[in-house]
C-alpha cells in the first residue's frame, strides 16, 4: 500500500484490526497520480468536473457528445463530428486557415476588371512560338492536302458504285454537219471539215475558239440519270497551258443543226465551267468532260421528252478566259471528218436506271 498501511514487524493484528487499517488507507486514495497528494473528495463527481486543461479530463467518465466540445486548438477537434461550414470557422493557427488568409491577401491586391498582362498575352500568341508556327505550317502544307486528297478518293469511290439495273448508252456524232467549229476573232464558222473541235486561245488576232456537237439520244422519258459526260479524242499535241472554257447543253428538247455563228451564239444553254483542262495527249485515250448529269436529267424529266430526240453540247472559250501568256493555249479534239475515220468523232455517255 506504499506507506498508507505499513504493519510493524513482530506485531500481530486481529482480522478486525487489519480490515480497519485497510479501509482507512483506501479512504485516502483519489487518483493514480494523486496517491501521495492530499485526499480529494470525488463523491458524486465525474471526470467532466476536472479543471479545464487537465490532461486526463476525459480519461474516465462520459466523453463529449461531439468533438466540437473539445477545447479550441485541440488537434482532434474536427477529426469527427460536424465540420465547419467554411474555413473561416477554423481556429486561428490551423494550416488550412493560414493558407486561406494568404490567398485572400493575394486577391485583395488585384484590381477589379484587371486583365492579363500584355507580355503574358504575347507568350500565348501562336505566331510568337516557332514550334506552334511549325505545326501550323505542317497542317497547311501536309495534313490539309492529304485530307482533301482522301476526300476526293472517297468521293470517287462512292460515285463508282453503280446502282442495280444500270443501263449505259454511248451516242456518237454521226454526220459531218453535226459537229461545227467557231472562232470569235476573227469571226469564223465551219461545219465539219476545215477545223478541229478545238477550244482556247491562239494569239492576239485569233482567239475564242469553240465547237458544238449534236447527238441522238435513245432514252425514254423520266429515267433517273446516274452519269452523263462528253468524250473527246485528242487531235494533235496539246500543251499544259491553262485553258478555261464553258461546257453547256442546249436547253431544248430536240436540238437542230447549227447553221451559222450567229445561230451558234443564240442557242439557249444549260452551262457549266470546264477550267484548267488537263493536257490532251496524242496518241492517247478518250478524255471525259465534267459531269453533265443534272443538265441531261433536266431535259429527260420533261414530260414532252421523246426517246430519239437530239441533244447539242457546246464547248468553247467565246468569253476569252484562257491564258494569253503564250500562243496556242488550246485543247484540240477529233471531229467527224478527221483523218483516221469517224470512229474518233465526239461521243456522249449516259448511264441511267428505269423508273
Amino acid at each position: 500500500m506504499g506507506g498508507l498501511f505499513n504493519p510493524s514487524p513482530g506485531v500481530e493484528y486481529s482480522d478486525d484490526e487489519i480490515v480497519a487499517k485497510i479501509n482507512a488507507a483506501v479512504a485516502k486514495i483519489t487518483r493514480l497520480d494523486a496517491v501521495e497528494s492530499s485526499a480529494i473528495d470525488l463523491s458524486g463527481k465525474s471526470a467532466d468536473d476536472i479543471a479545464e486543461g487537465t490532461i486526463n479530463k476525459y480519461d474516465t467518465g462520459a466523453p463529449p457528445l461531439t468533438t466540437d466540445d473539445l477545447l479550441e486548438g485541440d488537434i482532434s477537434k474536427y477529426d469527427t463530428g460536424i465540420p465547419p461550414a467554411t474555413q473561416d470557422e477554423l481556429p486561428d493557427g490551423i494550416t488550412a486557415k493560414q493558407f486561406l488568409a494568404i490567398e485572400k491577401t493575394k486577391l485583395a491586391t488585384v484590381a477589379e476588371g484587371a486583365q492579363v498582362n500584355p507580355p503574358d498575352l504575347a507568350t500565348l500568341d501562336p505566331t510568337a512560338d516557332t514550334k506552334l508556327t511549325t505545326v501550323d505550317t505542317k497542317l497547311t502544307e501536309e495534313v490539309t492536302p492529304a485530307i482533301s486528297s482522301l476526300d476526293l478518293r472517297l468521293t470517287a469511290y462512292e460515285t463508282e458504285v453503280p446502282p442495280v439495273g444500270l443501263i449505259e448508252l454511248v451516242s456518237q456524232v454521226a454526220n459531218g454537219l453535226d459537229d461545227v467549229s467557231i472562232r470569235m476573232s476573227p469571226p469564223v464558222f465551219e461545219p465539219g471539215a476545215g477545223y478541229k473541235n478545238s477550244c482556247g486561245y491562239i494569239n492576239s488576232k485569233n482567239w475564242g475558239d469553240g465547237c458544238a456537237m449534236r447527238f441522238i439520244v435513245n432514252i425514254p422519258q423520266g429515267v433517273k440519270v446516274y452519269k452523263a459526260y462528253l468524250m473527246l479524242w485528242p487531235a494533235g499535241l496539246n500543251s499544259t497551258r491553262v485553258v478555261r472554257s464553258e461546257l453547256g447543253v442546249e436547253n431544248t428538247l430536240n436540238a437542230t443543226r447549227i447553221t451559222s455563228l450567229a445561230d451558234f451564239l443564240s442557242r439557249p444553254r444549260l452551262v457549266t465551267l470546264w477550267d484548267d483542262i488537263e493536257p490532251f495527249t496524242s496518241p492517247g485515250t478518250w478524255h471525259n468532260s465534267p459531269s453533265l448529269k443534272s443538265h441531261i436529267q433536266y431535259l429527260i424529266s420533261n414530260p414532252s421528252w421523246v426517246s430519239g430526240n437530239a441533244i447539242q453540247v457546246f464547248w468553247d472559250d467565246r468569253l476569252d478566259r484562257s491564258d494569253h501568256t503564250q500562243e496556242w493555249t488550246m485543247r484540240m479534239a477529233a471531229y467527224y471528218e478527221s483523218v483516221g475515220g469517224s470512229g474518233w468523232a465526239p461521243k456522249f455517255y449516259i448511264a441511267y436506271t428505269l423508273p
